[in-house]
């Protein structure tokens, strides 16, 4: 066998080249959806604040408080709760409102980490198709 049309014949190659598709495809789309993935907006614990309901705005970082997420643990209601509360005395009631701040995507970076994992994707699976052809056909690039 000297040329890919031989190879085609064969339904082996026929079936390989299925598998090899098949493979592509979701680690292209992967790549493609790599960028819009990592650059997901994040919480900003310096921008975000607690608004209390008598008006006062405590930050994040000046009362030692750290959030992941817009979401409240119990332990930091309690501590939100106190921090809002006239006197000393614990509140039970909700008696603040958290200002989330999320930084925002960036649209650029997001399309160019997806088109780089996309050529990167595409360049390894042609070096797997070249290297193939080389070693049953004894020629990277093969005559048709």
């Amino acid at each position: 066998m000297k040329t890919t049309t031989e190879l085609n014949s064969k339904i082996w190659y026929r079936f390989l080249k299925v598998i090899y598709v098949l493979t592509f495809l979701p680690i292209f789309i992967l790549a493609f959806f790599s960028g819009y993935l990592s650059t997901e907006p994040k919480f900003d614990n310096e921008k975000s604040y607690i608004k209390c309901s008598d008006g006062r705005e405590l930050g994040f970082n000046e009362n030692g408080i750290f959030l992941y997420s817009s979401y409240v643990w119990s332990d930091n209601d309690l501590k939100f709760k106190q921090m809002c509360s006239p006197s000393n005395f614990r509140a039970l009631e909700k008696n603040y409102e958290l200002i989330s701040i999320y930084t925002q995507r960036n649209w650029i970076k997001a399309i160019g980490i997806s088109f780089l994992w996309m050529i990167v994707a595409t360049f390894f699976f042609e070096l797997i198709k070249r290297i193939f052809y080389y070693i049953v056909l004894g020629s990277f690039r093969p005559q048709k």
